[in-house]
């Protein structure tokens, strides 16, 4: 070491002379370099000690924006390398429809989940569905003897009613017991209707023969029943009604009700 210190110190004028003229190599401070990876780059490879470089990520997304637009659902789309590259929105399923696309599936076993807004089935093929319907019926029963005015006139009011409590449809039953004697002529009977007071009108088909005199001054019983159905668009009162036919006369004309047997007439509400 000692002898390459010499060296340099005898030979110093000629060592600065080659390193002018090129031949000996200069200081070359250490460095190091950077290379690019997917997706970012860099403002320069080399750096020295002391310097600076810049990392740059270029942009790909849709941009500056929010998402979804009011009502609707968001949509995304990402590149290879998981960069959301586009953005939007778009609008929801508003009527799905069982058996429709999108497939729609309901658990009718969980909870307080419920199936609403059903349209009514009409035809062959459709759905059967009832909507809940508060239960709502009741029944009357005659509180003694009716006799009828006259043979051979209009039905008469017998005192036997019920009110249907709102529009809907019901199931409408009546069991009158009736009695009649015939004078003069056998073929005398007693006939029951049901009529609407409410509109001023026979329920449709609702007429039956009670009792029948197939001879005279013998007493005869008949109890005629009767189950009909019938729709109203409001409230309305039902009444049963009777009258006496006779080819000739009759002794006894009536609508009985006690303890030997009761006339009475009842409803129950089955939809909307």
């Amino acid at each position: 070491m000692n002898k390459i210190l010499g060296f340099a110190r005898r030979h110093k004028a000629a060592l600065l002379l080659l390193m002018f003229l090129g031949v000996a190599a200069p200081y070359s401070p250490p460095f190091f370099k950077l290379v690019a990876g997917t997706g970012f780059t860099f403002s320069t490879q080399t750096v020295y000690p002391g310097g600076s470089f810049t990392v740059s990520l270029p942009s790909v997304g849709p941009g500056a924006g929010s998402y979804p637009t009011s009502g609707q659902v968001p949509t995304f789309t990402l590149d290879a390398l998981g960069r959301v590259t586009a953005a939007g929105s778009t609008t929801t399923l508003t009527s799905p429809v069982i058996g429709g696309s999108p497939s729609l599936t309901a658990n009718l076993a969980a909870g307080s989940n419920k199936i609403t807004g059903l349209a009514a089935a009409t035809a062959t093929g459709d759905a059967l569905s009832y909507p809940w319907i508060t239960s709502s019926a009741g029944i009357s029963v005659l509180g003694s003897t009716y006799t009828i005015t006259a043979d051979n006139g209009a039905y008469e009011d017998t005192g036997l009613s019920v009110t249907l409590p709102s529009a809907g449809t019901y199931v409408i039953w009546y069991t009158a017991r009736t009695n009649v004697v015939a004078a003069g002529a056998a073929g005398a009977f007693i006939e029951v209707e049901l009529y609407n007071s409410t509109d001023g009108s026979a329920l449709a088909n609702s007429e039956e023969i009670g009792a029948y005199a197939s001879t005279v001054t013998a007493s005869y019983y008949g109890t005629p029943h009767l189950t009909t159905t019938a729709s109203v668009v409001a409230s309305k009162v039902i009444k049963l009604y009777a009258k006496s036919v006779a080819p000739s006369s009759t002794t006894t004309r009536t609508v009985n009700s006690d303890t030997n047997g009761r006339t009475n007439l009842g409803y129950m509400k089955i939809s909307l």
